[in-house]
């Protein structure tokens, strides 16, 4: 296949792992969000928030997630 073009790939109509967003929420569960109890759902929200906003400066990060062994972006 010529470079640059698209290749179509069949995926189980489920497939978690091999979505970069679920790289994200499990960044953000065991790591930053990590051994933390909130008082209720906003303060959830709240955090939930400032980690997201984080991720805007952490492209390089956000590039790892793509290229997990898992993900089929590459």
């Amino acid at each position: 296949m010529p470079k640059g073009r698209l290749k179509v790939v069949r995926q189980p109509a489920y497939s978690p792992a091999l979505n970069a967003s679920e790289q994200v929420w499990n960044y953000l569960k065991n790591v930053s969000l990590r051994n933390r109890v909130f008082k209720n759902i906003e303060a959830l929200k709240k955090e939930l928030s400032k980690a997201l906003e984080k991720f805007e400066q952490q492209s390089k990060l956000i590039t790892q997630f793509f290229k997990h062994p898992e993900v089929a972006f590459y």
